[in-house]
C-alpha cells in the first residue's frame, strides 16, 4: 500500500508543474492510469489534502494539485481561479520568498524589484539597518530573484565583499576590487582579475561600505557611472563589468558616506528591527530556524510554549541574526543532554547561559507544560484566524433575524474579542494594502461625507495585514446563504468594498470580502460613532497600553486608545504621534488626552487640532485616573466638568483649550484627474531630501479653477503654491507648471519657497531631485501604467502631425505640457475612468470644429492602438491649451 501511495502522489506531482496540467489530476484519471480502485485513490488523495501536501479544488470533477511546500491545514478551494490566486500568493521563489515580503518588508521588496529591473543593470541600492536585520540575506535574495526571472545566467556570480576587512588598508581593497597587473606592487608576480570583474553579469554586494576610506569610496564613482575601471598598475587600458550593485551599512549613511557617493545611489532603504516586525513574521523566522536544525539533526523538534513566548518577546540586540544564533545554541544544549534517539524536546533551561533575562517582557503565565511542533507553530495564539472568525460571525447571523440586533452583536463581539487592540505602533512599515486602505477611507469620507469609526479603521487595517498570510480553509459554498443575506443588508458597504478591492489591487476570497463588508458596516454606521475620543500616552514599552486595557476591562467598554512611547521620546515626537492619530479620526467633537511626566504645555504647543474641536489634557496619568475619566465619559459628563472633577480627585493639573496650527501646504492639480494629481504628489514627496511637516493636497483642475476650493483649504493650511499641468490663474497663489520643471525652469524659485523647511544642503539636494524626478521619461514612467516610451512616441508623433495640419509651431514648453496631459488622458480612457467634472460647453464656432477635425485625424492611430475614443470635451481642453500658448 505504501508503494501505491507513492505512485499516486508522484502522479500528482508530475501533473502539477503547470497549472494547465491540474486538470489531469482527478481521482478517475489516476485510477485509470494506475489501474486501481477509484475509491482507494480518492481516499489517499484526501489523506494527502488533510496532511497539507496536496491542494483540492471542489469543481466538477474534483481536481488536485501538489504543493511545493507542506502547509498547515487543509487547502480546499471552491474554484480553479480561487486556487490559482492562492497558489501564486502563497508560493514564490524569489524576493517574495523573504519572510515579511508581504508584511513589514513589502514596500522595501517592491522598491528593490523596481530598482533591480530598471534597464540595463538596475539602479544601485543601499540597505541600511542595525546589525542582524538581514541586509546580506536580502542581497542574496536579489541574486536569486534575478536568476529565477532569467535576468542573469545560472553561472553568474554573487560576489560579496566585507569592506570592514579593508578599513585600514585601502591599497589592498583597490587591488582586490579592481584587480592588478604584473608588477603593480611588490609581490605582484602575475596579473589578477578583481572582484568587480568577477561580478560581471552578476551581483556585487559591498557590505559595511562605511568602513571604506574616502579614497576608496571616490574610486567607486567612475565604476558606478560607466561600468569601466583601470586595474591597479595599468592606467592605460580600460576594463569593464556590467553588474547589479548593492551596498549595505549599519551606520547612518549621511554621516559615514561621502555625499558624492550617496548621490549615485538613488534607492536607499532602511530595514526594520526584529522588535518592530509582526508577531506572525517572528513566528515564521523561529519556525525556519528550528526547521533548519531539524534537518541538521535529522529528528523532530518540539519546543515548550514558554520558550516560544520567550523567543517572541525577548529583545535580541542582534536582531534576526542573534535570534538564529540563540536557537542554534539552544538546540545544541538540548541535543547534548539527549540520552536516547527520538524527538528533541526543548525548554527554557536549554537557552544559552549568557542570555540576559532582564531584557524580557512580561510573559503569559502557563499552568501546564505544553509542547509545540514546528508545523503547528503558526497556528498557536493567532489573534485573527479567518476560519474561526467567519464561523463565529455565521453563528451570530443564525441566531438573529433583526438587522439592527445583528450588527449590535457583531459590534459587541469585535470589541470584546479585540479589546486589547490599541493604537499599535507596528505600522511603522505598513503594507501597501494598509496604506491604500487609509487613503481610500479619506477619499470615501470626502466623496460620501461618511464618518468612520476609528476603532474599526484600526481593526480593518490589522485584518488586511493578517489576511495576506492566512489560508481560507472554509468553502465559500458552505456559507452562500449567509453571504447573500449580508450582501442584501449592506448594499452600500458592498459597493464601497468592491471599489476598494479594485483600486487597492488586492485579492480577497468571498468570505474575506464579507468580513470586510461587515467591518465597513460597523465602521460607517452612525450608531457606532464616537463623538468623544479618549487617548492615553505614556513613556515605556507597554505603559499606556496596560493602563488603557485595564481601564477598558474594568469599565467593560472600549473607551481608551493608547500610544506607547520609548523612554527618551521628546514631547514634540509624542505630539507627532497624536497628530497622526487625529488625522485618521473623523466625526469627533472633542478629545481628552491623559499624559505622563508633566508634558502638558510642550505637547499642547505642537498639536494640530481644528478650532471647532474641544481639547482636554490631564497630567500624571494612572490607572485610577483612567477609570475615573472613563466612568464620567460613560455618564456623558461635559468635558470641562470632567477635568475639574479629576483635578480635585487626583490632585493633578490640566489644560482645556482648542488648538489650531496652520501648516504649509502644496496643492497638486492636474486636468487629467485626481489619479494623476495623486501620482504627482508622490513624485514630489520622493523629491524631498528629508522629513518635513509640509502638507500636499491633491485636487482636480476644474474644482480648483471653478470652485472656491482654496478658501476651504486655507481654513487650516497656509497655501504656498500650486504644481500642475494647467495654470488656474489664481491671483494670490504662485503656480509651477510641470512643463517648466521638465525644462528645468524656475527650479530655484520653487525650492526657495521651501527654505523654511530645508537647510541649504537639503535645498541643493531638492533641486537635483526635482531635475531627476521631473525628467520627461521618468515623469511619464511614474504617471502612467502604460509603456511610457511607446506612449510618448505615439503622442509626440500625433502632436507633430497636428501642428503641420494647423500650420502652427508650438514651443517645447507647450509640447511637453501636451505630452503629459494627453498621455495621462489615454491611460485614464484605457482604464475607463472618466472625470467627475466634465466640461460642458455650447461653442460651435468654425475654428474649433476645424481643430476638432484635425485633432481626430492626427490622433486616429493613437485611438486605434489603445482602443479609445477621445471625447469632445477633452479635445476642447487641448484646443484652449493650444490657443493660450
Amino acid at each position: 500500500m505504501e508503494e501505491l501511495k507513492d505512485r499516486i502522489i508522484n502522479y500528482v506531482i508530475k501533473n502539477s508543474d503547470s497549472k494547465q496540467d491540474w486538470k489531469s489530476n482527478t481521482a478517475q484519471k489516476i485510477s485509470e492510469k494506475l489501474n486501481v480502485s477509484r475509491n482507494i485513490v480518492s481516499q489517499y488523495l484526501n489523506e494527502f489534502v488533510k496532511n497539507g501536501e496536496i491542494g483540492k479544488i471542489n469543481s466538477r470533477p474534483v481536481l488536485f494539485f501538489y504543493l511545493p511546500e507542506k502547509i498547515t491545514g487543509q487547502p480546499i478551494f471552491s474554484s480553479v481561479e480561487e486556487a490559482e490566486n492562492w497558489y501564486d500568493r502563497f508560493f514564490s521563489f524569489g524576493l517574495e520568498k523573504v519572510v515579511g515580503s508581504r508584511g513589514s518588508l513589502r514596500n522595501i521588496v517592491a522598491q528593490i524589484k523596481a530598482a533591480i529591473y530598471y534597464p540595463p543593470n538596475g539602479l544601485p541600492i543601499l540597505l541600511h539597518g542595525e546589525t542582524g536585520t538581514g541586509k546580506s540575506y536580502l542581497a542574496n535574495y536579489v541574486y536569486k530573484d534575478l536568476m529565477v526571472n532569467h535576468y542573469i545566467e545560472d553561472d553568474s556570480s554573487f560576489i560579496s565583499v566585507n569592506c570592514s576587512e579593508y578599513a585600514n588598508n585601502p591599497e589592498l581593497f583597490l587591488s582586490n576590487f579592481f584587480g592588478h597587473v604584473k608588477g603593480a606592487y611588490t609581490g605582484a608576480e602575475a596579473g589578477r582579475r578583481g572582484l568587480a570583474e568577477l561580478a560581471d553579469n552578476g551581483v556585487l554586494f559591498l557590505d559595511e561600505i562605511h568602513a571604506l576610506s574616502n579614497e576608496c569610496q571616490e574610486k567607486l564613482f567612475q565604476f558606478m557611472d560607466t561600468g569601466k575601471f583601470h586595474r591597479m598598475g595599468d592606467n592605460e587600458n580600460w576594463y569593464s563589468s556590467s553588474c547589479w550593485i548593492i551596498f549595505a551599512t549599519s551606520e547612518p549613511p549621511e554621516e559615514k558616506l561621502l555625499s558624492t557617493l550617496l548621490r549615485r545611489i538613488p534607492v536607499k532603504l532602511t530595514l526594520p528591527t526584529l522588535d518592530s516586525r509582526s508577531l506572525y513574521e517572528r513566528k515564521q523566522l523561529i519556525k525556519i530556524f528550528f526547521k533548519s536544525e531539524e534537518e541538521r539533526l535529522a529528528r523532530k523538534i518540539l519546543i515548550s510554549q514558554q520558550l516560544l513566548d520567550f523567543l517572541l518577546n525577548y529583545r535580541f540586540s542582534g536582531n534576526v541574526g542573534n535570534l538564529k544564533n540563540v536557537i542554534q545554541l539552544t538546540c545544541a544544549n538540548a541535543f547534548a543532554s539527549l540520552d536516547k534517539q527520538g524527538e528533541l524536546y526543548i525548554q527554557m533551561y536549554h537557552l544559552p547561559q549568557w542570555v540576559n533575562f532582564n531584557g524580557i517582557k512580561v510573559l503569559k503565565k502557563r499552568n501546564e507544560l505544553k509542547y509545540i511542533q514546528m508545523d503547528d507553530l503558526e497556528k498557536t495564539d493567532e489573534v485573527f484566524n479567518i476560519n474561526e472568525l467567519i464561523e463565529r460571525l455565521y453563528e451570530i447571523w443564525l441566531e438573529n433575524d433583526d438587522e439592527q440586533a445583528l450588527f449590535e452583536k457583531y459590534d459587541r463581539y469585535f470589541r470584546q474579542k479585540n479589546i486589547d487592540v490599541q493604537h499599535n505602533p507596528t505600522s511603522t512599515f505598513p503594507t501597501y494594502q494598509e496604506v491604500r486602505f487609509r487613503q481610500y477611507v479619506k477619499e470615501v469620507q470626502k466623496d460620501f461625507q461618511i464618518e468612520f469609526d476609528y476603532y474599526y479603521l484600526q481593526l480593518t487595517a490589522i485584518f488586511l495585514n493578517s489576511w495576506i498570510h492566512q489560508n481560507q480553509l472554509i468553502s465559500d459554498t458552505q456559507l452562500q446563504s449567509f453571504i447573500n443575506d449580508i450582501k442584501s443588508s449592506c448594499s452600500q458597504e458592498v459597493q464601497l468594498v468592491n471599489r476598494f478591492i479594485q483600486i487597492g489591487d488586492i485579492y480577497l476570497t468571498k468570505t474575506q470580502k464579507i468580513i470586510l463588508v461587515i467591518l465597513f458596516k460597523l465602521m460607517c454606521s452612525k450608531e457606532f460613532q464616537k463623538k468623544r475620543l479618549a487617548l492615553i500616552l505614556a513613556h515605556g514599552d507597554l505603559t499606556a497600553t496596560c493602563i488603557a486595557s485595564t481601564a477598558n476591562r474594568m469599565i467593560g467598554s472600549y473607551i481608551f486608545d493608547a500610544i506607547d512611547m520609548p523612554l527618551m521620546t521628546s514631547s514634540s515626537e509624542i505630539a507627532d504621534k497624536i497628530n497622526k492619530y487625529l488625522q485618521e479620526c473623523t466625526g469627533f467633537e472633542e478629545i481628552i488626552l491623559l499624559v505622563d511626566m508633566g508634558s502638558l504645555e510642550k505637547i499642547y504647543t505642537n498639536l494640530e487640532l481644528d478650532s471647532q474641536k474641544r481639547l482636554g489634557l490631564l497630567n500624571n496619568v494612572s490607572t485610577r485616573m483612567a477609570v475615573d475619566v472613563a466612568n464620567q465619559l460613560l455618564l456623558d459628563v461635559p468635558l470641562k466638568q470632567i477635568l475639574d472633577q479629576v483635578k480635585e480627585n487626583q490632585k493633578v493639573d490640566y489644560l482645556y483649550e482648542s488648538a489650531a496650527i496652520k501648516k504649509d501646504m502644496i496643492v497638486c492639480s492636474c486636468a487629467s484627474g485626481l489619479g494623476t494629481s495623486f501620482k504627482l504628489k508622490k513624485i514630489l514627496e520622493n523629491s524631498f531630501p528629508g522629513n518635513t511637516d509640509l502638507v500636499i493636497e491633491t485636487c482636480d483642475y476644474y474644482s480648483l479653477a471653478n470652485e472656491n476650493y482654496l478658501d476651504e483649504l486655507r481654513k487650516e493650511n497656509n497655501i504656498l503654491f500650486i504644481v500642475g499641468t494647467l495654470n488656474p490663474h489664481l491671483e494670490d497663489v504662485e503656480f509651477f507648471s510641470i512643463e517648466d520643471m521638465i525644462l528645468g525652469i524656475n527650479i530655484s524659485k520653487f525650492s526657495n519657497q521651501l527654505n523654511r523647511h530645508f537647510n541649504d544642503t537639503e535645498l541643493k539636494i531638492l533641486n537635483e531631485n526635482i531635475l531627476k524626478n521631473f525628467s520627461l521619461t521618468n515623469l511619464m514612467e511614474q504617471l502612467t501604467i502604460l509603456n511610457p516610451t511607446k506612449l510618448l512616441e505615439q503622442v509626440s508623433d500625433a502632436i507633430y502631425i497636428l501642428q503641420n495640419d494647423l500650420g502652427v509651431s508650438l514651443d517645447n514648453n507647450t509640447c511637453f505640457g501636451l505630452y503629459v496631459h494627453i498621455s495621462c488622458l489615454i491611460e485614464r480612457l484605457v482604464k475607463q475612468n472618466n472625470l467627475e467634472d466634465e466640461i460642458y460647453f455650447t461653442e460651435t464656432d468654425e475654428e474649433f470644429q476645424n481643430f476638432q477635425t484635425y485633432f481626430k485625424q492626427s490622433f486616429s492611430v493613437v485611438e486605434h492602438y489603445y482602443s479609445v475614443d477621445i471625447p469632445i470635451h477633452e479635445v476642447k481642453y487641448v484646443y484652449d491649451y493650444v490657443k493660450r500658448a
